[in-house]
């Protein structure tokens, strides 16, 4: 048999209340404290008498004196639950493999095992108290069309698939009664509720304790929450939330969630949590700005270390593009950084439109003209700020971190700069300073960093773009999550796909972000945010961004019986639903200076 996963160790107990079966209540556990890594699908048994495995169509046969519980037919493979001993003989033969993982429901908190003893003994409980809850329900194997029907009729409201075989939900105590009743007589495998503790990713409290500026570099003393969207419900959370900051919360929305990042004290946590329509509750990091590596080291067009002869500029006139045909395309690639060159309307340096574009900005740098002249056309179609704080710089990005993007993105320098020889904008290798990618295609600025991040509407301000003619989002910064999936990486997943919600049909978009970024001790990893796709409360399966799955994080419980929660899972890459796969975010390169072939 393979091995079982050792219980997470942790200080709870489940307690219930007399009521009738289909309705008990859980008191649920006060805390969850830390545990192992996250099981791994391949070699998770569950923890109780049954167990999973998947038999291709072309294996079936070999099945047939197999006494099993449940057969679940997806025509390519057959899902069959069967005893211990059944199991471990059909993988042993080859004929199956282990499916045990899809009992696990993957919060960050960590993997609920819904066919372990206590995960049985809650099945079916409700959250006490009138109004509205989330509750989870779990199925036996991939979601099926007919269970969402079934799901559905409940009258609950399906916030999110999770990952494995779940849905986050949100009802009254009827609808909720009704999901609970498709454990006995319906398809559901498991329905509890979303408890308290599950909103809590780890480390939370302990940002709370430590206050400002924060915990772990890159931190403050700020809180990002998600709530579900519910007018009503919102309304007395975001009061809730207001009380205890000392400063103006930002505020956003997007999908069927409303983000905020605000302070919260320590003694608010909890209240915080109790509240309906809370998903999460993670530390906020604020996002920094990063640079780029070279992009011909990045490419790998080296030979012994030093990169080929040609330049981009020549690639793409051999290949035959030319200025006009950009212009005529009307693409644009936003930069979206602190402020690049000048701003658009007044004399120079000009001034900046707030939370709108403008435009078109006279460049005043030769890289972001027509083939490098001052006297051609500028390339700078439009510019605008983003937010509502940080204003010291007037969006002119005094750092130059906006306008070294730009030409790493766009930037053209022709030979004629250069006709003596004197390498005044080549290095020692002959590799142009300030040569971009795309020479010739037009560009934009959103400035979200004056000089510090000044918290933007994001759906806001890419809905702008894309009406101003943006098809490419360039991002050269983010957020030292050490590889957590946020709430503004899940803001952006939906931007890909359709960035402008309001508009019929999809409006897609190419959102482009750094992979991986420096580390600055005591940060355990340089993976960030929002380079990343789907859910930030679900540990993900693949990298393609769906409707986001939410569940959210503390870490993992144990209680005098046993342990509902195993495990807490790994940092998220991403999690897929059953819906159809949506574009992903493109990666961009690491930090380095700029340079391009001459």
């Amino acid at each position: 048999m393979l091995k079982r996963i050792a219980v997470a160790v942790a200080v709870a107990s489940v307690v219930f209340a007399s009521a009738a079966p289909a309705a008990r209540r859980l008191d649920p556990p006060a805390a969850l404290t830390s545990g192992q890594s996250a099981p791994e699908s391949a070699s998770y048994r569950s923890l109780g008498a049954s167990h999973k495995v998947l038999v291709s169509r072309e294996q079936m046969a070999r099945t047939k004196a197999v006494r099993s519980e449940r057969q679940l037919d997806y025509g390519a493979f057959t899902l069959l639950e069967v005893d211990a001993a059944s199991a471990d003989a059909l993988i042993k033969a080859g004929v199956a493999s282990n499916a045990d993982a899809q009992n696990l429901i993957l919060l960050n908190t960590g993997a609920i095992d819904t066919t372990s003893p206590l995960a049985k003994s809650i099945s079916g409980s409700a959250t006490p108290g009138a109004g509205m809850h989330m509750h989870l329900v779990q199925f036996p194997g991939p979601i099926q069309d007919a269970w969402i029907g079934e799901l559905a009729a409940t009258g609950v409201r399906l916030v999110s698939y999770m990952a494995n075989n779940a849905y986050l939900v949100y009802g009254d105590a009827q609808s909720i009664a009704a999901v609970n009743r498709l454990t006995v007589d319906g398809s559901a495998q498991w329905a509890a509720p979303y408890l308290d503790v599950f909103k809590l990713q780890p480390g939370a409290r302990e940002h709370a304790k430590a206050g400002p500026p924060g915990p772990v570099p890159g931190t403050t003393s700020r809180f990002q929450v998600q709530l579900l969207r519910d007018p009503m419900v919102n309304r007395e959370t975001e009061a809730l939330l207001s009380s205890g900051s000392r400063t103006e919360p930002w505020r956003y929305e997007v999908l069927n969630y409303v983000n905020i990042v605000v302070e919260i004290p320590e003694a608010n946590l909890s209240p915080v949590a109790a509240r309906p329509d809370v998903v999460s509750i993670a530390p906020y990091i604020e996002p920094v700005k990063h640079d780029e590596r070279q992009n011909m080291i990045l490419a790998g067009n080296l030979t012994g270390g030093v990169p080929n002869p040609g330049n981009y500029l020549t690639t793409l006139a051999n290949w035959g593009f030319t200025q006009a045909q950009f212009n005529a395309s009307g693409t644009i690639v936003d930069v979206t950084d602190d402020g690049a060159d000048r701003n658009p309307t007044g004399a120079d340096p000009g001034t900046i439109a707030t939370n709108t574009n403008a435009g078109p900005v006279p460049s005043r740098h030769f890289v972001l003209r027509e083939s490098g002249l001052m006297a051609n056309a500028s390339r700078f179609i439009y510019k605008g700020r983003w937010g509502s704080t940080s204003t010291a710089d007037g969006g002119l990005g005094v750092s130059g971190h906006g306008q070294l993007n730009m030409s790493i993105v766009g930037g053209y320098v022709p030979d004629a700069l250069d006709p003596t020889g004197t390498r005044v904008h080549r290095d020692p290798l002959l590799y142009r300073y300030g040569l971009g990618v795309a020479p010739f295609v037009r560009m934009a600025n959103s400035v979200i960093f004056d000089p510090n991040f000044t918290d933007p509407n994001y759906p806001n301000m890419l809905d702008a773009g894309y009406s101003a003619g943006t098809r490419v989002s360039s991002n050269s910064w983010g957020a030292a999550s050490g590889g957590a999936y946020t709430a503004d990486s899940q803001a952006y997943d939906p931007l890909v796909r359709d960035s402008r919600a309001l508009t019929a049909g999809n409006q897609e978009m190419i959102i482009v972000f750094p992979p991986a970024i420096r580390v600055r001790a005591p940060t355990p990893s340089a993976r960030q945010a929002p380079a990343r796709t789907s859910s930030p409360w679900v540990r993900p399966r693949t990298c393609i961004p769906l409707r986001p799955p939410m569940a959210a994080a503390t870490r993992p419980a144990r209680t005098a019986a046993a342990s509902l929660i195993l495990a807490p899972t790994a940092p998220m890459t991403s999690s897929a639903s059953p819906a159809a796969a949506r574009p992903t975010t493109a990666a961009r390169n690491p930090r380095s200076r700029h340079r391009a072939p001459m």
